[in-house]
């Protein structure tokens, strides 16, 4: 409640395990949602966003969408590295929008010089992330600096240690009928949505609602026992919000 869905998620795993199905399913998913709603496409995004301006360009035009992005790991260098203004702005963006999903929240706008460059603000920008990286790339990039400010407690990180898997001699060239018509009651329901500015809360079972707040002692009993060191801290600060945050997802995709 009061939050919004925005998720960042980033999947780490070796070369040659098939990260890149990633893309191509997502891709294969909206294409043929497109054949029902084409409206779809609009709220899937593969484009690589090299500035935080770009990034905030993109929300104001399109206010609901998932950014997917390839070997996110060397972003997270370079954001590390601090050197580069452009990927200083887009972490700052990044760390932003994160927090600005919520039918309250107010996305900041950019303005320049020159009037006609200016970008205004938007209200409630549902913007996710996902994207994937190799283990050295992903944990070289995590300083103390990236830990401390916030930005990778942001991120569910999904790490995959086995081995490639075996070739699958018959893959699915369309996905399943029943899931694309899914796909595209979901999109559309969105499409609606945001068209009236209207937003839906997601509700809480007893159950779910008590399996929450356990975890939300547990969170709170960690960050207690950190003391004073801030990375530890990090670990635990979004940990049940992001909890929440997919539980709600899951639930929006059972009954849009």
């Amino acid at each position: 409640p009061g939050s919004g869905l925005n998720l960042y998620v980033v999947l780490v795993a070796r070369s040659a395990i098939g990260k890149e199905a990633m893309h191509s399913g997502i891709s294969k998913l909206i294409s043929a949602a497109k054949e029902r709603y084409p409206e779809a496409a609009f709220h899937v995004d593969f484009a690589d966003y090299v500035s935080g301006p770009a990034l905030q360009k993109a929300c104001a035009q399109n206010p609901c969408f998932v950014n997917v992005a390839g070997e996110i790991g060397h972003k997270f260098l370079a954001m590390a590295v601090d050197k580069d203004a452009s990927m200083r702005s887009l972490r700052k963006v990044l760390t932003t929008l994160y927090s600005k999903s919520g039918p309250d929240n107010i996305a900041g706008g950019i303005a320049y010089s020159s009037q006609e460059n200016n970008v205004g603000s938007v209200e409630g920008v549902a913007f996710s992330l996902i994207g994937e990286t190799t283990p050295g790339t992903f944990y070289e990039s995590i300083t103390d600096t990236m830990m401390r400010d916030g930005f990778m407690s942001r991120f569910c990180v999904i790490e995959y240690g086995g081995d490639r898997p075996a070739k699958n001699a018959a893959p699915a060239q369309r996905p399943p009928v029943a899931v694309v018509d899914h796909i595209a009651r979901i999109s559309q329901q969105a499409g609606l949505a945001a068209a009236a500015n209207v937003y839906q809360e997601v509700s809480f079972s007893e159950e779910a609602q008590a399996h929450l707040d356990r975890f939300e002692g547990e969170c709170d009993a960690a960050i207690h026992a950190a003391g004073d060191d801030e990375n530890l801290r990090q670990l635990w600060n979004r940990a049940h919000l992001k909890a929440l945050r997919v539980a709600a997802l899951l639930a929006v995709g059972d009954h849009c």
